[in-house]
């Protein structure tokens, strides 16, 4: 047992050290990476909306037909959109046995559809040439985050 709730094994290595010394914690106030409409989300999640942007929105073009954010609603979808391959691949349970110990938190914290949405977008993004070194998914979840890494592998087989 963790004598101290401060050893929490679910907190970051950071946080555990800024806790520890938070006069000597050094942390960012400006970005430079980002399109502001990303930032404003890490920003807001994670630094108390003190990060400012040292970038403006007309420093970073749009890729492709994608605006620089985008929220998807998911919870109307079925499964009619699915490649069949795929369906079947997802309901055996070699799908979820391939994750493991973590496979009800994959049943917790990820979403088929999100994923298949995810790729679909990809798959777009990649048929119009933009370079891979510029896209990024950013998931909430470390468990969307090894869903769509198990599409992924199942399109490459596919």
């Amino acid at each position: 047992r963790l004598k101290d709730p401060a050893d929490d094994l679910s907190r970051t290595l950071f946080e555990r050290l800024s806790s520890l010394a938070p006069s000597s914690t050094i942390r960012l106030t400006r970005q430079y990476r980002c399109h502001p409409h990303i930032s404003r989300l890490a920003s807001l999640l994670f630094y108390n909306q003190e990060v400012l942007d040292g970038v403006a929105e007309q420093d970073r073009e749009p890729i492709c037909f994608l605006p620089p954010t985008l929220f998807l609603d998911t919870s109307s979808l079925d499964r009619a959109g699915v490649p069949s391959f795929m369906d079947k691949e997802i309901a055996s349970d070699s799908f979820l046995s391939d994750f493991g110990p973590d496979v009800q938190e994959l049943r917790n914290w990820s979403d088929f559809h999100e994923a298949a949405a995810i790729l679909g977008l990809l798959s777009r993004l990649v048929g119009a040439n933009v370079p891979a070194k510029q896209i990024g998914i950013i998931c909430m979840y470390r468990a969307q985050v090894g869903m769509i890494q198990r599409l992924l592998l199942l399109l490459e087989k596919a």
